[in-house]
């Protein structure tokens, strides 16, 4: 396949089983599907939709900056469980929008608490062979309490730290990266600066954890230096990993070539999306990508021999402007002195900002990736049979995605541009 631009679009999606590298067997057990209640289950489906929605409305806003943003990865499933804390504290029509931008409109509020409870704890038990974290804290000022109702439901149905006596000064800023660090294994040692937090209220964090084992890694000796070509032309040499003959699930259309590559027992994996046609960016399909699209790309997928090359990389990337996604999918009010949070505290808060910082590493044995998603806030008054074969060069822009296969739950989520190694 002829080699043109690599820009890459990552989306992990939030997979893997709990316990730590020690305690995760090498022999994975069979796969089982997530269940789900009929309420969870529509819940699921608007999350997923909310994913496709946070991942097209950032790739819209951020490929038309300046200077192009090169590399990338974003969690939009961090960001769901980090807003559906900061739900519980809203109401009104701020709690409305929030809803609606989540696309939760109209559901029950214990449906959805009870659906966010009920995967934290099922994407950790999915696969023995990969390393799921994830964890919630709440910080507030000194002074200021948590409604009783909004303390409990963050404690029972995200399992959150609740820290309500902090000065947010730099003995704070410390405190809240050393938690980061631990829940990301020390992927994420540092999210906050003190200049960041010293004015806030209250910060809501989410942080996630995964490492996963490829079901069939890649073998070393076959990663060549080769050529990745740049959107400007620029030829970069990086290593890339080869498979040969490997039987996969893909798609392959005239507008876009989706390759599958499963982590351990294949309740995960990774999927890697190239557009068909060279001359076209892979951020033409990214900023045009629904979930009604996803789901018709899905529907064609099908097995194939699969000879493949992909670039091992490694993405560092901090977004402070999240809320400006947000804001352009319609949660206003938040953002103002409109914002109602009285379901949160007694006093008038909106939200300053939100952030978030994503991590991944991609080699020969599988993928390691973290994210943690803030939200801080302010007092308002502030501011084996013969298939058919498929022969893939993602040596230039392509897109990939982290899944939970039964529910489709997107982790993460990025673009490379130029695959960077470390």
């Amino acid at each position: 396949m002829k080699t043109t631009l690599f820009s890459f679009l990552l989306f992990a999606v939030l997979f893997i089983g709990c316990s730590d590298d020690g305690d995760s067997p090498n022999v994975p057990k069979k796969r089982v599907n997530i269940e789900l209640t009929n309420e969870e289950r529509l819940v699921n489906e608007q999350v997923r939709d909310f994913s496709f929605d946070f991942i097209h409305a950032f790739a819209q806003k951020k490929e038309n900056g300046q200077p192009e943003l090169k590399n990338y990865a974003i969690s939009p499933l961090s960001l769901s469980w980090a807003l559906g804390m900061v739900l519980n504290g809203a109401n009104g029509e701020t709690y409305r929008q929030i809803q609606e931008v989540l696309g939760l409109a109209e559901m029950d509020n214990n449906n959805i608490n009870q659906y966010m409870q009920t995967m934290r704890t099922a994407l950790a038990d999915v696969d023995n062979t990969a390393v799921f974290l994830e964890a919630n804290s709440i910080w507030m000022k000194k002074g200021m309490n948590f409604l009783p109702d909004f303390k409990q439901t963050n404690k029972t149905y995200y399992d959150a730290l609740l820290k309500s006596d902090v000065d947010f000064d730099q003995k704070t800023a410390d405190a809240i990266n050393k938690w980061c660090n631990e829940k990301t294994k020390g992927m994420i040692p540092k999210f906050v600066e003190s200049s960041e937090i010293d004015d806030l209220k209250v910060l809501l964090l989410n942080a996630l954890y995964f490492k996963g084992k490829w079901a069939k890694p890649f073998e070393p000796s076959e990663t060549r230096m080769q050529n990745f070509v740049c959107k400007d032309g620029t030829l970069l040499r990086t290593p890339m990993m080869a498979k040969k003959g490997e039987n996969l699930h893909c798609v392959s259309t005239d507008d876009v070539i989706i390759v599958s590559l499963p982590y351990g027992n294949q309740a995960f994996n990774m999927q890697l999306l190239l557009p068909a046609d060279p001359t076209v960016p892979v951020e033409d399909l990214l900023k045009n990508l629904t979930l009604e699209q996803w789901n018709e790309w899905e529907a064609q997928k099908k097995t194939y021999s699969v000879t493949l090359t992909l670039p091992k990389f490694d993405i560092d990337y901090e977004d402070k402007e999240i809320h400006n996604v947000m804001k352009a999918l319609g949660m206003t009010d938040a953002f103002t002195e409109k914002a109602d949070f009285s379901n949160m505290s007694d006093v008038s808060l909106l939200i300053a900002w939100i952030k978030q910082r994503s991590v991944i590493h991609v080699d020969e044995s599988g993928t390691e990736a973290a994210a943690v998603t803030g939200v801080g806030m302010l007092e308002s008054s502030a501011e084996g049979l013969a298939f058919p074969t498929l022969q893939v060069d993602f040596n230039r822009p392509f897109a990939f995605f982290i899944t939970e296969v039964s529910t489709n739950t997107v982790l993460f989520a990025g673009k490379v541009g130029e695959p960077v190694v470390k």
